[in-house]
């Protein structure tokens, strides 16, 4: 996980949702909500986000770990690995403040068509 700042969270939750097999509901009711969390998330432009967002999406990520850890909730054993990926890069982000897959502010051009109304 040498370059943190393009981990791909979209694709990570992908993965997971569509090969987890999560045995437990609280579980697959956790990647749900950290699915619509970073739906939400990822709508924002970059100055509207803040780390509120990835901390929810990494709790539910974490319930999902512990779970699976204590055994309380069976998960596919090839997706394990793909759910630990994403829990790491959250934990790094949080702690550096990164921001996933940015989305800056639109910039208009000057003489587009949209401001003719202005040039003219």
């Amino acid at each position: 996980m040498r370059k943190i700042q393009s981990f791909n969270v979209t694709a990570q939750l992908a993965i997971i949702q569509s090969k987890a097999q999560l045995s437990n509901s609280v579980s697959r009711q956790a990647l749900t909500d950290a699915i619509n969390t970073w739906s939400e998330h990822q709508a924002k432009y970059d100055y509207e986000r803040n780390q509120t967002d990835l901390v929810a999406i990494n709790r539910n990520i974490s319930l999902i770990v512990t779970q699976v850890t204590n055994r309380i909730c069976r998960i596919n054993p090839l997706v394990w690995t793909e759910l630990l990926k994403l829990n790491a890069a959250l934990n790094v982000g949080i702690i550096n403040n990164i921001n996933f897959e940015p989305r800056p502010v639109p910039v208009v051009a000057a003489n587009t068509d949209a401001n003719h109304s202005e040039v003219a």
